[in-house]
């Protein structure tokens, strides 16, 4: 009994030791993901002047695109 009781310590002690293990190796990667997701955000928050200009920019082309198609469809429609 007391070594069935004995190998049942030793089982869990090891398990609790691959657990924490386990715990601790994902907390790494979680921090070193945290890091880099920080890092991206800066290089976002640097090139969003940039991608306001683009965004911008684009919208202008679809404004005057737009307009452009509506006169030549204007034009179709009086011929």
């Amino acid at each position: 009994m007391q070594t069935v009781l004995l190998v049942c310590v030793i089982l869990i002690t090891i398990a609790f030791l691959v657990g924490t293990v386990h715990f601790v190796l994902t907390m790494i990667q979680v921090r070193q993901t945290a890091k880099e997701t920080e890092n991206l955000a800066i290089k976002i928050n640097t090139a969003s002047p940039l991608l306001n200009i683009i965004f911008f920019g684009s919208s202008m082309i679809s404004s005057i695109t737009s307009r452009i198609i509506s006169l030549f469809s204007k034009k179709k429609e009086e011929e």
